[in-house]
């Protein structure tokens, strides 16, 4: 299920977050975050226009959790809580409803 999350800093984001959740990161600097291991552990796949770090990357894979930056398209365009399918592999993200 999509998860706009425009403050990755919001303290209550974690509480809110659930194993169904895919993260979608509008700004290009949102893989600049300190605390990836709790967010990875609670989400099922994050997506954003930008460059995933090295440490996001090894995090990532540690956990499981496809990690998808560089996406062109619009993000903005998919509704909260809009079904997706993630296909890390190929980097698309595609809406199933």
């Amino acid at each position: 299920m999509a998860r706009h999350v425009p403050n990755l800093g919001d303290p209550a984001l974690l509480d809110a977050l659930g194993p169904e959740d895919i993260l979608i990161l509008p700004h290009a600097q949102a893989f600049y975050h300190a605390d990836w291991h709790s967010l990875l552990t609670l989400v099922t796949a994050v997506v954003s226009p930008g460059q995933p770090s090295h440490h996001l990357a090894q995090v990532a894979r540690e956990c499981g959790v496809p990690v998808i930056g560089h996406i062109e398209s619009d993000l903005t365009a998919i509704k909260d809580g809009a079904r997706l399918h993630v296909d890390a592999s190929a980097g698309v993200v595609r809406v199933l409803e």
